[in-house]
């Protein structure tokens, strides 16, 4: 049984200026669910007499040590050795805990060996960094502050605590060890959980010896599949058979926008008012340009290949995280006389269909493309001018349905290529 619901570790060191706001947005909150735990790293400034003065007044629930350590990670890894909490959770001085917070927490625990995380506050950027849910891809480029994170005590004796050897990457390290267990739950919950004040270790981009094994680490914990998709940079299943062939196909680069501007609302015609133009930044790439989440499963966009013979220009409908998922898909004109439909990434029932359709350069077509409830894919495409065709041209069935996706618009050229969206109606 554990004594108290929270346990609340800071590590510090030389931290006087900016430990008390802290420390107070702390024991602001309800004091029966935690114990606040202060790892000193043998401060020289006013840092130890600033938490032996907050400790005398509350000798039950603060806890300190200070004494030499090898860096804000090995202080962690003390504090998680004393700590007594169902649950452990990281706080930087000078980072605060949000009113009232670790109450709203609770009431999504589920008690069991699990990893939730939310959003955090970016004071240094004045903007909130509302993570979505995130996947094992995500990882692989970037991680959750730790700031947003409530870890289960048994993780730690799942995955063991943080290496030090990887500081300041050791907290990409656990988690991606956490991901990868399947004993640990990971679970978004949508609360903004602390202000990050910023500048700490994680902004001194001395990465040095994580960056050295994060490939082995990568493949080791997540597989040879997703490495491989980490590696080539969101490139799709094919290419990487292609890749394994020694055809190497050109790299993707991706724009992220908001289309809120082109949207227009449900059932009013072109002509819209905006166009969006975009261009891959490096001849010989490819180009893909997604806009924000949408809860919508159709998409019609109007479209204008360019003038180069082979080019592909088209509609990608994704969902999951940000930075990638399982069940994604693309609509396109290819070569000149096809319309595709096939798989974003791996892992689809649909990997590639397509049927004859001539289309010419420097003309504008519309394409329409929808995953229903019942998990039909289907997707059609006509010349602008022209009547929409009553039937679908191409029609498969979807690993899963697209409600909450990304949308955009894909483009491959052997040279540098331009790509528009004349409108872009949501249904």
């Amino acid at each position: 049984m554990h004594k108290v619901l929270y346990s609340i570790i800071i590590p510090v060191y030389n931290a006087e200026l900016k430990l008390e706001k802290s420390l107070k947005s702390v024991l602001s909150q309800d004091q029966s669910l935690l114990e606040l735990l202060l790892i000193d790293g043998n401060s020289d400034d006013n840092t130890v007499r600033i938490i032996q003065e907050y400790q005398a007044k509350n000798p039950v629930k603060i806890k300190f040590i200070s004494e030499p350590d090898q860096g804000v990670f090995d202080a962690m890894n003390k504090g998680i050795a004393l700590a007594t909490g169902e649950y452990l959770y990281f706080l930087g001085a000078g980072d605060t805990l949000k009113p009232g917070i670790l109450r709203l927490v609770k009431e999504k625990l589920r008690y069991q060996s699990e990893l939730l995380y939310g959003g955090i506050f970016l004071e240094e950027l004045n903007k909130i960094d509302y993570h979505q849910q995130v996947d094992q891809l995500h990882l692989c480029f970037s991680c959750i502050n730790h700031q947003a994170i409530f870890y289960h005590h048994s993780i730690f004796e799942l995955v063991g605590k943080y290496n030090i050897k990887y500081q300041p990457g050791a907290d990409l390290d656990l988690n991606i060890k956490c991901f990868a267990e399947p004993k640990i739950a990971t679970r978004l919950i949508e609360i903004i959980i602390a202000n990050y004040e910023g500048g700490g270790i994680s902004s001194k981009n001395n990465y040095h010896h994580y960056l050295q094994d994060q490939d082995q680490i990568i493949r080791h914990h997540f597989g040879t599949d997703l490495y491989y998709l980490y590696k080539n940079q969101y490139r799709d299943y094919q290419d990487f058979k292609k890749t394994a062939s020694g055809n190497q196909p050109p790299a993707w680069h991706f724009l992220y926008v908001d289309f809120q501007s082109w949207r227009i609302d449900a059932g009013i015609n072109p002509p819209a008012t905006k166009t969006l133009q975009s261009k891959s930044p490096y001849p010989g790439t490819r180009l893909a340009v997604c806009s924000a989440v949408s809860n919508n499963s159709e998409q019609l966009v109007k479209v204008q290949a360019g003038g180069i013979d082979g080019e592909q220009v088209g509609l990608a409908a994704r969902t999951g995280g940000f930075y990638g998922s399982r069940s994604g898909y693309y609509l396109a004109l290819l070569d000149g006389n096809k319309l595709v439909l096939r798989s974003w990434l791996t892992g689809q029932t649909v990997h590639w269909l397509e049927t004859a359709f001539h289309w010419q350069a420097r003309q504008w077509y519309w394409l329409k493309l929808r995953c229903q409830a019942d998990h039909r894919l289907l997707g059609k495409a006509w010349p602008d001018g022209d009547p929409e065709p009553d039937g679908w041209m191409l029609q498969g069935h979807c690993h899963k349905y697209i409600g909450g996706s990304y949308q955009g618009i894909i483009a491959n050229a052997p040279g540098t290529i331009e790509a528009k969206i004349y409108s872009w109606k949501i249904i």
